[in-house]
C-alpha cells in the first residue's frame, strides 16, 4: 500500500471536511441572524422583512421562507407583491449583500444632507427645524432630521465596505460618511465653545446636562453612538460639570448617569444629543439649549 498516496487522500478529505464545516457554520450564523430579525422585532409597525436571501442552499432558503410565512401569519401582517416589505425573494449572494450595503449607504447619504444643512443653518442664523418643516411641505421633498452624527452597527459601518472596494466610484458614499463623522466633532466643539462663553460671562464653570447616550431615540443600544463619543470627550475636561442622562439604561461602565429631571433642574446648559420621548415635554425655558436632535423648539442664544 502506498502510504503517501493514502495520506494525501485522507488529508484532502479532511481539508474538504473543514471547508464544509466552515460553510455550514457560516450558514447557521446567518440563519440565526435572520431568525432573530424576523421573530424578535419589538415594533411591528417598523418591521422590515428580510426581503433578500443571499444564500444558495435550497433547504435553508426553503426553511427561511416557511419561517417568514409563519411569522407573517402569526403577526397578522398583510403582505403582498406590491407591499413595501414583500415576501422573501431569492437572489444570488452578491446582489443580496450589496443590497444591504446600499440600503444603509442610501440612508447615510440622506442623513448627511440633513446634518450638513444643520451646520449651514447654524452659520446663517436660521432655525434648521423650522426650515426642514417648511421645505418638507413640498410633495417631493423629504429631508430627514439632523442629529449628533450617525451610530449603530449598520449605517455607520456598511458604507465603508463599498468605499473600500470601489474607492474611485463611491465618492458620494465616502463624503456622506465623512460629513456624518464630522457632525459629531462639530457638536462636541459647539458644547465646548458654549461652555467657555458661559464661564467667561458668569465666572464659574457651567453645569452641562447631556441628554441621551444611545445611537438613536428610544433604545438602549450604545454601539458606535455619536452621543456617547461626545459625552466621553466632555467627561475628561475640567472646564465644565457634565451630567450624562440616558433614561433607557440604569448603569453604564465608567459613567455616572443622572435622572433627566434632576439634570434639567441643575443644568445651566442643556445639550439634546438624542431625541428620546422623555425629553420632549421638559421645561428648558431658562436654559441655554443646544438642540442637536430636534427635541424642542426652545432656543436660547443658539439655534443648533
Amino acid at each position: 500500500m502506498d502510504l503517501d498516496f493514502t495520506s494525501m487522500k485522507a488529508f484532502d478529505k479532511l481539508e474538504k471536511f473543514q471547508k464544509d464545516k466552515a460553510e455550514l457554520l457560516t450558514k447557521e450564523k446567518y440563519y440565526r441572524y435572520l431568525l432573530g430579525y424576523v421573530t424578535k422585532t419589538s415594533v411591528l409597525d417598523t418591521l422590515v422583512a428580510p426581503s433578500l436571501i443571499g444564500i444558495n442552499d435550497p433547504l435553508l432558503s426553503s426553511s427561511l421562507q416557511e419561517l417568514h410565512q409563519l411569522n407573517k401569519d402569526k403577526a397578522g401582517l398583510n403582505y403582498n407583491s406590491e407591499a413595501k416589505n414583500p415576501a422573501l425573494i431569492k437572489v444570488n449572494a452578491r446582489t443580496a449583500e450589496m443590497c444591504k450595503l446600499v440600503e444603509n449607504s442610501s440612508r447615510d447619504a440622506a442623513i448627511a444632507f440633513a446634518n450638513e444643512l444643520s451646520m449651514i443653518c447654524d452659520k446663517a442664523g436660521i432655525n434648521v427645524w423650522e426650515l426642514i418643516d417648511l421645505a418638507n411641505k413640498h410633495p417631493r421633498v423629504n429631508i430627514l432630521k439632523p442629529g449628533t452624527g450617525v451610530g449603530g452597527h449598520c449605517i455607520a459601518v456598511d458604507p465603508w465596505f463599498i468605499v473600500s472596494n470601489y474607492p474611485d466610484q463611491a465618492k458620494i458614499i465616502r463624503k456622506s460618511r465623512e460629513i456624518n463623522n464630522y457632525k459629531t466633532d462639530w457638536a462636541l466643539e459647539k458644547v465646548i465653545s458654549t461652555s467657555a462663553e458661559f464661564k467667561e460671562e458668569h465666572g464659574r464653570i457651567p453645569k452641562v446636562a447631556c441628554m441621551g447616550l444611545a445611537f438613536k431615540p428610544d433604545i438602549d443600544d450604545l454601539r458606535e453612538s455619536p452621543a456617547l463619543k461626545v459625552v466621553s470627550e466632555l467627561l475628561v475636561r475640567d472646564d465644565m460639570e457634565v451630567m450624562p442622562v440616558e433614561p433607557n439604561i440604569k448603569h453604564f461602565q465608567g459613567i455616572d448617569l443622572y435622572p433627566y429631571t434632576e439634570a434639567i433642574n441643575e443644568a445651566d446648559i442643556v445639550v439634546f444629543l438624542v431625541g428620546h420621548r422623555e425629553f420632549f415635554d421638559l421645561d428648558v425655558e431658562d436654559k441655554i439649549v443646544l438642540n442637536f436632535s430636534g427635541v424642542t423648539k426652545v432656543v436660547k442664544e443658539y439655534i443648533m
